[in-house]
């Protein structure tokens, strides 16, 4: 913005001690003292009792979209470490927070770690979680009606594609034999109500591997406003982070 006359003489540089003023809790603080007024489209100043500020536009005849907001710190130094405690601040609701090099756990990253921590067993070989749900009971809807019109979808497909049937097919027998799905009963297809998920699965296939079907879990397929990743937490990044 050009200098103009109204503005002459006016120190930008004062500012009182400051540490944070964040919305409009401190009114005070903001109410206008005096305002210094130009002509229409002109900058204007106001001042309040953290000193002068300077309000206006940025013309497109510029040529110059880039806009630069700073602050003030007078005869204060502003604290090193400011920079980083933001950092920390924007990162509070993933969890991923950083201490001492070390990574931090949220509330609900801890939730899922004691659930963890209370429910894991070893059967066969293999250790066994309990699904940290968001509630306990889950309360899932019935979602059978999706699963089986999906199903349908599949069903035809694979019926027009017989190499495609033949390789799903076999990918099914596989995750049967490895222990990752079993077969169920009748009875037990209806499930306990508020607590079984009907998980909806497609097949993707990649080009540059032609005969490899890889089947692919739906968990986000969305029935009655959720879905299952809805109502699970996601849990910590154990790739990150540093368990004691």
């Amino acid at each position: 913005m050009n200098a103009t006359i109204h503005l002459k003489g006016l120190d930008f540089g004062e500012c009182h001690n400051v540490s944070v003023l964040i919305g409009q809790d401190a009114s005070q603080a903001l109410m206008p003292l005096e305002v210094r007024r130009g002509k229409d489209n002109e900058p204007y100043a106001v001042r309040t009792a953290l000193g002068w500020t300077l309000n206006g536009f940025i013309s497109e005849e510029t040529g110059n979209a880039n806009a630069l907001c700073s602050f003030i710190c007078g005869s204060q130094s502003i604290e090193p470490s400011l920079d980083a405690q933001v950092q920390q601040f924007w990162k509070l609701d993933t969890g991923d927070v950083v201490t001492d090099g070390e990574l931090q756990l949220s509330v609900n990253d801890k939730k899922v770690i004691d659930l963890w921590e209370q429910s894991v067993t070893k059967v066969d070989g293999h250790y066994q979680l309990d699904i940290p749900f968001v509630s306990n009971p889950p309360e899932l809807p019935n979602n059978r009606t999706l699963a089986e019109c999906r199903l349908e979808c599949l069903a035809r497909r694979l019926g027009k594609d017989p190499e495609l049937h033949r390789c799903y097919t076999a990918e099914i027998n596989n995750l049967i034999s490895a222990g990752y799905a079993e077969r169920v009963s009748f009875s037990e297809q209806v499930g306990s109500a508020g607590k079984t998920w009907y998980l909806p699965h497609h097949s993707v296939t990649n080009p540059n591997k032609p005969g490899k079907t890889k089947i692919v879990f739906d968990c986000s397929a969305p029935y009655a406003g959720t879905s299952l990743n809805k109502r699970v937490l996601q849990g910590p990044d154990l790739t990150k982070l540093q368990l004691s």
